[in-house]
């Protein structure tokens, strides 16, 4: 089984998950949609994706060499960066705003 069985298996469980909380916000119709509709949508949207994930997976030629880990290639100093300025997105927007927030996280995300 390799990673992309794994991940698509997972996503598909968590797309079911969200579907049905989402179902039970109720959905309303296309006209008048309730709050459960659009996540009902982006969730159903995510299962099916991940669905033809692991068909494509596991009908595809499986590859010789699948012994790297998983965070092989990560970059750490990126990571921890973008981790940390969520974090210092969520404690200053009360304090700063919508608007120099989102134009202080931009400017770091291009940094």
């Amino acid at each position: 089984m390799n990673y992309d069985v794994i991940s698509g298996l997972s996503l598909a469980i968590v797309g079911a998950g969200a579907s049905l909380m989402a179902h039970g916000l109720g959905l309303g119709n296309f006209h008048e949609p309730d709050s459960g509709f659009v996540p009902f949508a982006a969730a159903t949207l995510l299962c099916i994706m991940s669905s033809g994930l692991v068909i494509k997976s596991s009908m595809g030629r499986r590859a010789v060499n699948q012994r790297g880990t998983v965070f092989q290639g990560t970059r750490w100093r990126n990571l921890i960066l973008v981790v940390c300025a969520l974090l210092g997105y969520g404690v200053a927007f009360n304090t700063l705003g919508f608007s120099i927030c989102n134009f202080l996280f931009m400017v770091l995300l291009l940094w």
